[in-house]
């Protein structure tokens, strides 16, 4: 459980991550140490999946990315496709991201045991930052039958920053995860018709997670001594120090998938892209204010971190056809799964190109 217990937290547009803290301690002579200090980081998979991996696509909804022979990223979306180029194919990309995300919060409260009162603070402003996302996809055909492709770019990705002192600075302040995705890959064609294509993804991940620590509530908890607690100024809300987790990870997957040309008109795609399980090592630093100096003894602890991330795995399906030289239909579906969920995500696209 956190710090401070809160109820009706409010709402947000946008809730990428968030960092809960709690404290271990025991009673030793002349103070009180925080032994422990376990930091866990919720992630919604799919809530940062990032979907800008090819313009061509981006401008069609990414509704006959199954299906796709004319762009590079046919590498991500469907490696059985790239029997389809003749000779060599580059495909570069970069993408401007500006998201806004606000905060509206006028009941939160302290748990009742801890007197009730409001919860100090504001709103945190605009959480969203700017971010930039860039892709790269060379295909090259090696024969008449077998073709090899290679991708790089960021699938998954969130970057939020609030204000130091919002009312939920005990969640986040700063919450940053990027990936960079290799994903060499090859085709191969079964018939003049059917093709298949398998890849290998080696992902790197960083993260840097901060949130402010409520050591008023600390002492509360750790001495059981209100008395003492406010003698030092040690209130719920009154004595914020800092934590920052920092760390990284590579992981390791494959994609998969089958393209089957029914015609020159009519197009099939399904694509497979697995799961990718993330052990993050890194480093958690974390800032006491001097007051509370008779918790830990000392102004900052420093100690190795460790937490799993596990982004999701997707299905693609595709359709495409041409109904005349200047019309085309497409369609997509994408199923999205993810371990902590009790289901599935299912989305539908549609679009007419011209």
């Amino acid at each position: 459980m956190n710090s401070i217990d809160q109820e009706n937290y409010g709402s947000e547009s946008v809730n990428p991550s968030r960092i809960e803290a709690c404290f271990v301690h025991r009673s030793i002579t002349h103070y009180i140490g925080i032994l422990l200090f376990v930091v866990s980081i919720p992630v919604t998979g799919a809530g940062i999946a990032v979907m800008e991996q090819s313009v061509k696509e981006l401008g069609q909804a990414f509704s006959g990315a199954p299906t796709n022979i004319d762009d590079g990223s046919m590498v991500f979306f469907n490696p059985g496709a790239m029997n389809h180029v003749r000779g060599k194919l580059v495909s570069v990309a970069g993408y401007v991201i500006v998201p806004s995300a606000t905060f509206q919060n006028s009941t939160s409260h302290l748990s009742p045991a801890l007197g009730g009162a409001p919860l100090k603070g504001g709103n945190g402003g605009d959480s969203g930052n700017l971010a930039f996302i860039p892709n790269i996809y060379y295909v090259q055909e090696l024969t008449k039958r077998v073709a090899f492709g290679f991708g790089f770019n960021t699938p998954f990705g969130t970057s939020n920053s609030y204000q130091s002192d919002w009312k939920g600075r005990y969640q986040a302040i700063d919450s940053e995860i990027i990936t960079i995705n290799l994903n060499p890959s090859l085709s191969f064609k079964v018939t003049e018709r059917f093709s298949v294509g398998a890849g290998f993804n080696v992902q790197y991940l960083k993260s840097r997670l901060t949130n402010a620590v409520d050591f008023g509530t600390a002492c509360l908890q750790a001495l059981q001594n209100a008395a003492t607690c406010a003698s030092q100024g040690l209130l719920p809300q009154a004595a914020d120090g800092h934590a920052s987790l920092k760390g990284d990870s590579v992981g390791f997957g494959y994609n998969f998938g089958a393209f089957y040309a029914l015609n020159q008109d009519t197009r099939f795609g399904v694509s497979y892209r697995s799961r990718i399980a993330h052990d993050v090592h890194g480093n958690a630093n974390f800032f006491v204010p001097s007051n509370a100096m008779i918790l830990t003894g000392r102004g900052s602890i420093d100690t190795n971190a460790l937490t799993s991330i596990t982004l999701p795995d997707n299905v693609l399906f595709g359709f495409s056809h041409r109904f005349s030289p200047p019309l085309g239909f497409l369609c997509r579906c994408v199923v999205d799964a993810l371990e902590s969920y009790q289901g599935t995500e299912n989305k539908f696209f549609f679009a007419a190109a011209r």
